[in-house]
C-alpha cells in the first residue's frame, strides 16, 4: 500500500512540474505590463479581462494571509514549548514533521521568486512581482488544510476539531475566490499554486502516515 502512495506522491510532483514546463512553453507571450510574457496567453488574458481588477479583494486577501502565519507560529511555539519541557524525542513527530514542511515552504517560495516564471498581470506599487505559483495561496492551502490534520492528533475534542476544520477550509475558499476576483494572478498562476499545495499535503500525509505505520 505503501508503494502505491509513494506512485501517487511522485505523479502529482510530475504532474506540477509537467504543468510548469508547459506555462512556459505553450502560447507564451509578452501580454503582461512591461512587456513580460506569460504562457497559456490567450486563455490567461481572457479570464484577466473578463474578471478585472479590485483591489478591494486583493487588500482583504493580503491581510487573511496572516491567519496562516498565525496558525504556523503557533504551531511552532506548541513545538518549541514540548522540546524545552520533554525533550525533542518526546515531540509529536507530526509536529516535528510540521515544522520541516515550513521550512520546505520557505525554501520553495524563495526558489519561484529567484527562477521566475512570470510576472501578475499587474503592477504592484510600480513593480513587476513574480506570479507563479501564487505563493498566497499555495501558503494558504497548504498550513490551513495540514491545520486540521494536525488538530485532529493532538486534539480529542471533536467540537473543537469540527470548529478548526470548518474555519480552515472557509479560510481556503475564500482566499482563492477573493485571490482569483482581485485580477492580480493570471488564472495559470492559480491553478499552479493550488496543484503544488497538494503536492505538499499529500506529502506530509504520506510521511505521517509512513512514520505512524512503522
Amino acid at each position: 500500500m505503501s508503494k502505491i502512495k509513494l506512485f501517487k506522491l511522485v505523479m502529482l510532483f510530475v504532474i506540477f512540474w509537467i504543468y510548469t514546463f508547459l506555462c512556459l512553453k505553450v502560447d507564451y507571450k509578452a501580454i503582461g505590463p512591461n512587456g513580460s510574457s506569460v504562457g497559456f496567453s490567450k486563455i490567461n488574458l481572457y479570464i484577466h479581462n473578463l474578471v478585472g481588477v479590485n483591489m478591494i479583494f486583493y487588500y482583504i486577501s493580503d491581510w487573511m494571509g496572516f491567519i496562516p502565519i498565525l496558525f504556523a507560529f503557533g504551531f511552532a511555539v506548541y513545538g518549541f514549548i514540548k522540546m524545552i519541557s520533554k525533550g525533542l524525542k518526546m515531540v509529536n513527530p507530526i509536529i516535528l514533521f510540521l515544522g520541516g514542511l515550513y521550512i520546505l515552504i520557505i525554501i520553495t517560495y524563495i526558489l519561484f521568486e529567484i527562477y521566475v516564471i512570470n510576472y501578475r498581470p499587474i503592477l504592484i506599487n510600480g513593480y513587476l512581482e513574480a506570479s507563479y505559483p501564487s505563493s498566497h495561496i499555495f501558503i494558504t492551502i497548504l498550513v490551513m488544510y495540514t491545520s486540521t490534520m494536525v488538530f485532529k492528533k493532538i486534539c480529542k475534542n471533536s467540537t473543537i476539531n469540527n470548529i478548526v476544520k470548518v474555519f480552515c477550509y472557509l479560510v481556503i475558499i475564500v482566499t482563492i475566490i477573493f485571490r482569483f476576483i482581485s485580477g492580480v494572478h493570471w488564472l495559470t498562476d492559480i491553478i499552479g499554486g493550488i496543484l503544488l499545495s497538494i503536492c505538499y499535503i499529500y506529502l506530509y500525509y504520506y510521511l505521517i502516515n509512513f512514520i505512524f505505520k512503522n
